[in-house]
């Protein structure tokens, strides 16, 4: 009994070291959701590039992506490279305005703990699926059809990852990867040609501050 009564309260404690967005159950979507992300993603401005965190989209990147999800009003979404959940709890935000969720796909055991604890605290984690294991292989397993994707993992894999999704996109999905219009990566550039080439798709580029962001998305 008393082992029990102990494990209660380091629990309680636990939850108590929490900031007071972060300990209000999950909320649904809508303005209270709305809040809690944002104090989250406030609270850790300036740390999404830094360390573990090192291979997280700027801040520019994700907000660019969000807004075409929700313009768009795209449901499936897929991150691939969760790193510790900065472009996934963006989508996420945004899947939450849609009706959508998003799978996203880390190797890294130690990312994705911390992943998932972001996902907890920022109240996302009921519109994220996320898998660990090694996305060259899960991606292929994937069955679609996916409305938006984010590739921001190894880079000179874009060429197959593009090649392994390209044909489960829906008519009017888009496809995104970061840095690449100064890559010199044959994956990259792969992607790109690949990209560019087919008619069912058109291109923008975004400034992201930091780096750009390649979208292509379907004419559909």
């Amino acid at each position: 009994m008393k082992s029990h009564r102990r494990l209660f309260l380091s629990a309680a404690a636990a939850t108590l070291a929490l900031p007071a967005w972060a300990r209000d159950a999950a909320p649904t979507a809508g303005p209270a959701l709305d809040a809690r992300v944002q104090a989250f993603l406030d609270s850790k401005r300036g740390e999404w590039r830094r360390g573990v965190n090192l291979w997280n989209v700027p801040e520019g990147g994700a907000r660019v992506m969000h807004d075409l999800v929700v313009q768009r009003g795209h449901r499936r979404i897929l991150d691939i490279g969760t790193s510790t959940g900065h472009s996934a709890l963006w989508l996420a935000w945004a899947a939450s305005k849609t009706g959508g969720r998003v799978t996203t796909i880390e190797i890294d055991p130690g990312r994705h703990a911390e992943a998932l604890r972001n996902f907890r605290e920022a109240g996302l984690d009921g519109f994220i699926d996320a898998r660990l294991g090694d996305a060259h292989e899960l991606v292929k397993q994937l069955p679609g059809p996916w409305d938006f994707v984010f590739q921001d993992a190894d880079k000179d894999w874009s060429l197959n990852y593009w090649n392994a999704l390209k044909d489960k996109l829906s008519p009017r999905a888009c496809y995104a990867v970061d840095h690449v219009m100064h890559s010199r990566s044959p994956g990259i550039r792969g992607f790109v040609e690949s990209a560019q080439g087919d008619a069912r798709f058109e291109h923008r580029v975004h400034d992201m501050g930091g780096g750009d962001l390649f979208v292509v998305c379907g004419k559909g």
